[in-house]
């Protein structure tokens, strides 16, 4: 049921017993002194908006099981987790803030059936490496990215028009992006504190419109924008793309 343990003082693990199907909304809220790490039943369907949201002692990995396709908001904000986080591929819709705060480490890999991120989702978190963002997503909501610490190359998949407020906001190890070739907008700290940024790789023929602070922190003497031939005259010409000193034809 909905809160049926929130801001209960158990001192203890969390034991889940596998036949559950649905955790409600506000279940855990808040169970700050549960510890131990999370597993989830394998045969959980539904689970609520922030219902794990700030146990603080619960560590280590966690696997979402396969008979859950939709995470809802805030489910498990401001955890302690700090282990590695595993998603399905069978998994479709993250709700706002569904795993920010958590500390979580190595890769993200996210599911090849999502459609559309919501605001803040991963922020805060600590995953590293490459990152590859499936092509059937058409949204990317505010903040989603935020503060990880991803490396190397990320290409944002055609169909996304938009990269909204501080989406890899300090998203300080990213080194090259390559963005869409419908894209339109990049709203304001999109790409603030991006400092090891060197390429931008834009598809598009058309300069997308560019807020001022998009790339703050972000070296731009030292930064190459790679465009398609026939825009190259009209990227050096765009007031959104003036910052940018090194424009050349791909």
């Amino acid at each position: 049921d909905s809160g049926a343990f929130a801001n209960a003082a158990f001192i203890c693990p969390l034991n889940l017993p596998d036949g559950i199907e649905e955790i409600g909304d506000d279940c855990f809220n808040n169970c700050r002194n549960l510890y131990g790490n999370l597993i989830l039943p394998s045969h959980l369907k539904k689970l609520g908006s922030n219902a794990f949201r700030g146990c603080t002692g619960l560590k280590g990995d966690l696997v979402i099981p396969k008979s859950l396709t939709r995470i809802s908001w805030q489910a498990f904000e401001s955890c302690g987790l700090g282990g590695r986080l595993q998603l399905h591929d069978g998994i479709t819709s993250i709700g706002y803030r569904a795993f920010s705060n958590n500390g979580f480490i190595g890769e993200l890999e996210l599911p090849k059936s999502l459609t559309g991120l919501y605001g803040g989702n991963f922020e805060g978190n600590n995953f590293s490496g490459s990152f590859k963002i499936p092509k059937g997503l058409t949204s990317i909501s505010d903040e989603a990215f935020s503060y990880c610490t991803f490396e190397g190359e990320m290409e944002i998949p055609d169909g996304i028009m938009c990269i909204h407020k501080r989406t890899f906001y300090n998203s300080k190890n990213l080194q090259k992006i390559i963005l869409p070739s419908e894209l339109e907008l990049i709203e304001e700290a999109a790409f603030q504190g991006c400092k090891s940024l060197r390429v931008i790789e834009c598809k598009s023929p058309v300069p997308p419109l560019v807020i001022s602070t998009a790339f703050d922190g972000v070296p731009l003497e030292d930064l190459t924008v790679i465009v398609p031939k026939s825009a190259l005259n009209d990227y050096k010409s765009s007031e959104s793309w003036s910052r940018f000193k090194h424009i050349i034809a791909k």
